[in-house]
């Protein structure tokens, strides 16, 4: 299990990242792991001592936990290093949400990441990557954290962007039409679409 001692044993070197991709997925995973053991000894917590304990250890599992597990190296510590502009925090943030871990509370969180990331410079490869981002999940589905995105496309928005949001609100499945032109409404709002 990637615990709070085997994050921070491995250093994060800009654009040479030794934290994979895979690691938000596997945390993701023991996560739910970890949710589910409460889940499954809750119905029996009030049984006897023993299924008692049984659940109240499951959540102390969980919340122990669950900061170093949500993102590598600590959420409390990402967030507030994104807040500062830090450049490795931002491009951590910017991988987690191209990987798209599912877990309790992983929404929230990447609304976010998404709300600090609008506040910080990007680089042009950065803006790019996240606008794949929006379309992919213009594609995948929306979530909770969608609505953060709409308002973060704003910043993002560049003709061949807005060009590729717009195909998907004409021949997408009904879903995917109806994100797309949540996007679309929310970059008209904004009135300004940058060249590239």
């Amino acid at each position: 299990m990637f615990g709070a001692k085997s994050c921070e044993a491995r250093p994060v070197q800009l654009y040479k990242f030794s934290v994979k991709a895979n690691i938000f997925q596997h945390n993701a995973q023991v996560l739910r792991k970890l949710k589910n053991d409460i889940e499954l000894s809750y119905p029996n917590r009030d049984r006897d001592e023993q299924h008692r304990l049984l659940w109240v250890n499951a959540c102390e599992r969980f919340h122990n936990s669950f900061d170093e597990l949500a993102f590598p190296g600590g959420l409390t510590r990402e967030l507030s290093l994104l807040k500062e502009a830090d450049e490795q925090a931002i491009e951590l943030a910017i991988r987690f949400l191209e990987v798209d871990p599912w877990f309790f509370r992983s929404g929230y969180i990447k609304e976010q990441l998404l709300r600090l990331i609008a506040r910080v410079e990007l680089s042009d490869n950065q803006q790019e990557r996240l606008r794949s981002v929006i379309l992919e999940r213009i594609e995948t589905g929306g979530r909770r954290e969608f609505r953060k995105y709409s308002q973060l496309a704003r910043q993002l928005d560049v003709p061949t962007f807005r060009k590729a949001v717009l195909e998907r609100a004409e021949l997408g499945d009904v879903h995917i039409r109806r994100r797309a032109w949540w996007i679309l409404t929310s970059l008209e709002r904004s009135g300004r679409t940058k060249s590239l």
